[in-house]
């Protein structure tokens, strides 16, 4: 049941990302689109940070912390455990890269765009390491 709900809250966020991302019709595929502007930190600063790091990074760090400790419970092969562990890293890393190159597009005041790059070194290091 918790890996339904998890599912699902992170299908809403995928698709409400896409839906404000579609390129124009014949352009491609959405969900290349979208990886691609977020990867190149095409996004705005306050979008990349706010809502892909802060809030959906943070939803799917919490939903798999929790699937782990729900899956350890039934004590689980080996590999599960391990693999639930490594499970939002790449997702982590790729926050961490748009934040980055969005700051350094950012362009408004440079502070905001040094809080943001400041702010996401403990978050991946924390986020990796919990």
């Amino acid at each position: 049941m918790l890996a339904q709900i998890s599912q699902g809250l992170v299908n809403a966020a995928i698709h409400h990302a896409a839906a404000r991302l579609l390129p124009a019709a014949g352009t491609g595929c959405p969900m290349t689109a979208w990886l691609r502007r977020l990867w190149r930190g095409e996004l705005p600063l306050v979008r990349a940070f706010w809502d892909y790091a802060v809030l959906y990074g943070g939803a799917l760090n919490l939903l798999v912390g929790v699937g782990h400790l729900a899956v350890l419970t039934q004590d689980p092969p080996g590999w599960l455990a391990v693999g639930m562990v490594f499970l939002p890293w790449p997702y982590n890393f790729l926050v961490f890269v748009a934040v980055w190159r969005s700051a350094d597009a950012y362009a408004g005041p440079r502070l905001w765009a040094n809080l943001a790059q400041v702010a996401m070194v403990p978050w991946l290091i924390a986020t990796c390491a919990l």
